[in-house]
């Protein structure tokens, strides 16, 4: 389904150069197919063991991070530019928007996307949090 979404808007993925944050053990893309990669705060290892306890990890399809940024410095992480960069469920744990939109900037080719999948907070454990405003950024 997130694969047909994204074709509305990349009517050819082959040959793109993709960037996932936090795929977990739920890609967008299936690597075999797509020139994918991935990041996330932590190596796929951690990852598992920081979710021993979480029923809903499905340990065996957790991807395999290629980039391990535990801050939001990615270019000092990532060389490589991405022309597709997807961040499901992702944006609202970056404390710092305006400094993570520049760092996507900094390995975007020119011409990039990136897609944001972003959650009703009315179905989230932040339903009692105020709304973020432009101030706060």
């Amino acid at each position: 389904m997130r694969e047909e979404l994204l074709k509305e808007f990349v009517e050819d993925l082959s040959g793109k150069r993709i960037l996932e944050f936090g795929a977990l053990d739920n890609p967008t893309l299936d690597r075999t197919i797509f020139d994918i990669s991935f990041v996330d705060y932590a190596s796929r290892e951690d990852l598992a063991k920081a979710g021993e306890s979480n029923p809903r990890y499905i340990f065996d399809k957790l991807v395999d991070v290629d980039y391990v940024c535990d801050n939001l410095l990615l270019s000092d992480v990532i060389e490589d530019k991405f022309d597709v960069i997807i961040a499901n469920h992702v944006v609202e744990h970056i404390p710092n928007l305006i400094l993570w939109f520049r760092e996507l900037k900094a390995i975007m080719n020119d011409g990039a996307l990136v897609f944001l999948s972003i959650p009703d907070k009315r179905y989230t454990f932040d339903i009692c949090r105020n709304l973020t405003t432009f101030v706060d950024l």
